[in-house]
């Protein structure tokens, strides 16, 4: 493979937006209220290049929620089949513009609609689907890449290249290990 650039980068996070792409699914990391890595996994919903905005949704009863709010510090970390992994840093925020969340929101399919509708107690076939305006539940997270650590392990030897953004503008260089 040809050491990628930025741009071939955010290309491929793009389209990872679409259902069953390469990084379409990426492990978050955060630092628990414990102090401690906590890693799960989120499904990516928008790549933005030009802002650096990398987005996924979330209930806003999850652990996740909290641990942003106490430290925005987040990694988000995507492998694929072609032994292409990307690990990504930056600062996550919850988005609180109404008008941004009810654009994903109806974006959403009625399933998930109905995943952040449900409580506890109640099966997915009772909870309310079709609102038009997001459950009190849906949380919209965007992170804003700081660095992006991209690693092509189909090659021997292995390639790998580092960005960082720096005045809004992404430097890189390759790097070994």
């Amino acid at each position: 493979m040809i050491t990628p650039t930025v741009d071939t980068i955010w290309a491929t996070l793009n389209l990872s937006t679409e259902r069953k792409a390469a990084f379409t699914l990426m492990q978050l990391a955060t630092i628990g209220l414990d102090g401690g890595p906590k890693a799960r996994t989120v499904v990516l919903r928008a790549a933005e290049p030009g802002p650096g905005l990398l987005s996924f949704i979330t209930d806003t009863r999850s652990a996740k929620v909290r641990e942003i709010a106490v430290n925005p510090r987040v990694s988000l970390c995507g492998y694929d089949q072609t032994h292409l992994q990307v690990r990504i840093e930056g600062k996550a925020g919850i988005v609180a513009d109404a008008e941004e969340r009810r654009r994903v929101w109806a974006s959403l399919r009625q399933h998930t609609r109905r995943l952040y509708n449900a409580l506890p107690q109640e099966t997915l076939a009772t909870a309310l689907a079709d609102e038009d305006a997001p459950s009190d539940f849906f949380c919209l997270v965007t992170v804003l890449a700081e660095s992006i650590d991209w690693l092509d392990l189909s090659t021997e030897p292995h390639r790998r290249v580092v960005f960082h953004r720096r005045a809004g503008k992404w430097h890189g260089a390759r790097a070994v290990p």
